[in-house]
């Protein structure tokens, strides 16, 4: 077993070593900078632990014991480089235009709503629609993404895991600060609903399930709220129709909600309900108003409500409470959140208005949609790129 297992550690450090030779040196697309320089640096610390375990297990004298050690510290540094190959360097092996854009594009985002923090990286190829790698900060999106504006809301949502991965940064001191009490409002909302459950004999029985939501929310839940907070401050009313339209051609139950199991994600109602607490808290009052007209006439959703336990998993005066907080935290950030006041003054190679116009078109001229987004598109693609013909139109 020692020898395999050395044979295994050395295997992983030619492979770390092999891994930042496919860094090309200077990076090609300069906004992968970071990513760069992330990836370089792990895959360094990786190699420095595995030629520690090396000196271990060449150890003529070690035991079962040391042996285990070393084989569950190796199983944890292949964890870390596999990461690192899978959501890094495939993403800086990758020289295309569509990537370039999308890269330069996040950057804009980052700095229109005034971000502080160095900016994250995306991979236009991804196999799961939007998600967020936070071992390398990487926002992977799907591969046609770059010739559509309706589903680029969701950009935001992701950047909000982003943040939320960065919040012991200096920078973000007084978001954290709000998003503390935050957590507090959960504990203190909760604790007072099991206080008198505690005091009533026929209520005890449902204190396991209190117990259960209570956790959720301080794990997965809040996270997954905060980003959609982020989003809808950010961009607006973008996101909640980005939202609705990926929802759309993906649900199976917007009231999901079982005492036995668990989801990673708050039901996709009770998000849509957080959203429109959030629009209201930014003036969106109108948008807001159409936005519930076309959930609640959504054949998935019409008609439908909740299990057992479903509002007190999901309640609307917790929900208004925690906005607060976000928006509130957002705000003594000094982050850039979109008002009616500011979406009317933003010019069209602005992201944020780009986004809400897409949408305010798609409803009120939808003959007209295509034309519109292919030609902001290429504005979009020419302020960015600095060309017209750098990336492909439809």
């Amino acid at each position: 077993m020692k020898n395999y297992l050395q044979r295994l550690i050395e295997e992983l450090v030619r492979r770390g070593e092999q891994l930042k030779g496919l860094i090309k040196c200077p990076i090609e697309i300069v906004e992968l900078n970071a990513l760069a320089v992330k990836c370089e640096t792990e895959i360094d610390t990786c190699i420095r632990n595995l030629r520690e375990l090396l000196g271990f297990i060449k150890d003529d004298n070690s035991d079962e014991q040391i042996v285990r050690y070393v084989y569950r510290r190796y199983q944890d540094e292949y964890r870390n480089i596999d990461l690192i190959e899978r959501y890094g360097i495939s993403l800086l092996k990758v020289n295309c235009q569509d990537l370039k854009y999308h890269n330069r594009l996040l950057l804009k985002i980052q700095t229109e709503c005034k971000v502080p923090l160095t900016i994250a990286s995306v991979a236009s190829f991804s196999t799961e629609s939007f998600f967020y790698a936070p071992k390398t900060h990487v926002i992977f999106v799907p591969a046609a993404e770059h010739l559509f504006l309706q589903h680029l809301p969701a950009l935001y949502h992701e950047l909000g895991h982003y943040v939320n991965g960065n919040l012991k940064n200096v920078r973000l001191t007084n978001l954290r600060s709000n998003l503390s009490n935050c957590y507090s409002i959960i504990k203190d909302y909760y604790s007072d609903i099991l206080k008198r459950q505690l005091l009533e004999t026929h209520s005890k029985e449902h204190m396991p399930i209190t117990f259960a939501i209570m956790n959720k929310w301080k794990t997965t839940w809040f996270e997954e709220i905060l980003c959609d907070a982020f989003a809808t401050f950010l961009v607006g009313p973008a996101y909640a129709w980005s939202w609705i339209h990926i929802v759309s051609k993906i649900n199976d139950d917007v009231f999901f909600f079982d005492n036995e199991i668990y989801r990673d994600h708050p039901s996709d109602e009770a998000r849509f309900r957080f959203m429109i607490q959030c629009l209201r808290l930014s003036g969106f009052t109108e948008e807001a108003n159409q936005l519930e007209s076309v959930w609640h006439s959504l054949i998935f959703v019409s008609g439908k409500r909740g299990k057992p336990n479903y509002d007190l998993a999901f309640p609307n005066n917790l929900f208004s409470k925690l906005a607060i907080q976000i928006k509130t935290g957002l705000e003594n950030n000094n982050f850039i959140l979109c008002s009616p006041a500011i979406l009317s003054k933003l010019p069209n190679t602005s992201i944020t208005k780009s986004l809400n116009d897409a949408w305010e078109i798609f409803w009120k001229s939808p003959d007209g949609f295509f034309k519109f987004e292919d030609e902001r598109i290429k504005e979009l693609m020419d302020h960015i790129s600095g060309s017209s013909s750098a990336i492909p139109h439809k």
